[in-house]
């Protein structure tokens, strides 16, 4: 072990700390998507439930409801939801129906884009949260170190702008 130098790892911290005491020359690696799931779990899935309840208790009754079932379109990436209207627009099948339980075949809804350009624009947090995870995945492709560096405390300063405590 002694010529190694970094290890893949997700974010499990029994990893990261197992490392760190028996091998502390080598750096843990953490993956991109246990980046962007811990992302999306931890923030993305919080702040949108956080902005809910302060609309609500601020009298928005219809912002707080547009909110509702967007779990899965604010985590999501821009060309997903692209995908899925362009199966929308082909009246692709998700669920095929069944003659024996009198169910008719199920077609891909559309306007998951629109959706997502609308909650982003009513929105300042959530246009925020797009940036950043447009941000991290593009720091993760990047291939010299010091310009990584440079976007990830480009993503930290924006973080800290926001006054946010799921971004602090």
């Amino acid at each position: 072990m002694s010529g190694v130098e970094a290890v893949a790892c997700d974010m499990n911290s029994d990893f990261q700390e197992a490392f760190e005491e028996k091998c502390y020359w080598i750096q843990p690696v953490f993956d991109y998507f246990h980046i962007v799931k811990n992302f999306n779990d931890k923030v993305v899935s919080e702040v949108r439930k956080d902005e809910q309840r302060r609309l609500y208790e601020e009298g928005n009754v219809e912002a707080a409801r547009a909110l509702k079932k967007t779990r899965y379109i604010l985590m999501s990436n821009r060309s997903t939801l692209q995908k899925k209207d362009e199966d929308a627009a082909s009246e692709r099948v998700i669920h095929k129906g069944s003659p024996l339980f009198k169910t008719e075949d199920i077609k891909r809804k559309s306007g998951y884009e629109a959706k997502y350009d609308a909650l982003l624009q009513e929105n300042k947090l959530l246009f925020t949260l797009d940036l950043v995870k447009e941000k991290l995945s593009s720091a993760y492709a990047m291939t010299d170190e010091a310009k990584m560096a440079d976007a990830v405390i480009d993503i930290i300063d924006i973080c800290k702008a926001t006054n946010s405590k799921h971004l602090l």
